[in-house]
């Protein structure tokens, strides 16, 4: 079974840990616990396998995380629903990881179930936006489709 890379990143408190929570165990924990640095999680979803790179979220670990998004074959760049400066950081995540590698980027917004805040930021960056919410369990099973298909295609 090939195993691909996904790296996960946003800033802190998105639900970065909590989507892949849901994509390891199916659970989901109301509870907030930061991930310092990188964590890495296997997940086996029929055919494929994926390592999933837990980003912390804060500058002070982007150094650390250089590494894992040069090596990332995807990258999920996570904001949430319900903050407005997640939503203004996105550009500069994509920039971070773009300089690193040229791995397809998805742009996720997780929280969906929340009220959201203005997203005109967003409308700038000329790239689809998937809605998920972890909390729900809903719009995840179709953002890892579309990541499989552009991984398996891109073979």
């Amino acid at each position: 079974m090939e195993t691909f890379k996904i790296v996960v990143i946003g800033d802190a408190g998105t639900g970065k840990s909590s989507f892949i929570d849901r994509m390891n165990n199916k659970n989901f924990s109301p509870q907030y616990s930061p991930t310092f640095g990188v964590v890495t999680q296997h997940v086996e979803r029929e055919n494929i396998a994926y390592d999933f790179l837990d980003t912390g979220g804060q500058e002070k670990y982007n150094v650390v995380e250089n590494d894992y998004y040069a090596s990332a074959d995807v990258a999920v760049i996570m904001f949430d629903a319900s903050s407005s400066l997640t939503h203004k950081n996105i550009p500069k995540w994509i920039e971070i990881f773009r300089s690193l590698s040229n791995a397809p980027i998805f742009v996720v917004m997780n929280k969906s179930d929340l009220e959201y805040k203005n997203t005109s930021v967003l409308r700038n960056l000329n790239r689809t936006i998937h809605c998920i919410s972890s909390m729900k369990n809903t719009g995840i099973n179709s953002l890892m489709l579309n990541i499989e298909r552009k991984l398996l295609n891109a073979e």
